[in-house]
């Protein structure tokens, strides 16, 4: 968990990833290593959720940890305001809230049926990720917010892979994970 003024300062990066992008033609914040501090250095996953008016305006990130936590939630700040293809590009008006999540490691989840996955979820804390061949998609636990019924939590997230919601294999794979949610409003 970060502290107050850990957090504090993990927003403040965002934003300036977010504000350097929008001042220099969507490039990405460069970051010298000596700038990263503790506990930024750790290698983490993370996600960057953008809203405005309470509506979804971005949302990027990466469920396998591969870098720094400062680096990776620079990197999805700037891709949830510029790259996030469901989305125009932001514009500095536009960005009221952003939250970043940092995931825990993900837990291989073993289920030879739907109905033994779903035993084996917690509604509202746990994210899930879904791979099968070559696709592979995932919901925040945040998620269930928008969707509370375990069964249509699974038969969404199956859509947003590409697959039909009733699909099942013994391919499909599934890894749970928990997040710290980090809320905050964008402005300094």
């Amino acid at each position: 968990m970060l502290t107050t003024e850990q957090t504090k300062a993990l927003h403040s990066w965002a934003r300036r990833a977010i504000q350097y992008g929008l001042d220099n033609t969507f490039r990405r914040l460069p970051i010298a290593t000596g700038q990263i501090t503790e506990p930024f250095q750790q290698i983490r996953a993370s996600f960057v959720t953008l809203r405005n008016s309470g509506d979804l305006r971005g949302c990027v990130g990466r469920v396998d940890a591969a870098r720094c936590l400062l680096e990776d939630v620079t990197h999805n700040s700037h891709g949830a305001a510029f790259e996030d293809p469901r989305f125009p590009h932001i514009t500095s008006d536009e960005l009221e809230h952003l939250d970043i999540s940092i995931l825990d490691l993900p837990r291989p989840v073993q289920a030879e049926s739907e109905q033994a996955l779903l035993e084996q979820l917690e509604p509202g804390k746990d994210g899930l990720i879904l791979r099968e061949g070559g696709r592979m998609a995932t919901f925040l636990p945040s998620v269930w917010g928008m969707v509370p019924q375990p069964i249509e939590f699974i038969s969404c997230l199956k859509e947003k892979a590409g697959l039909p919601a009733d699909y099942w294999s013994s391919t499909l794979t599934w890894e749970k994970y928990r997040t710290e949610v980090y809320e905050g409003d964008p402005q300094p």
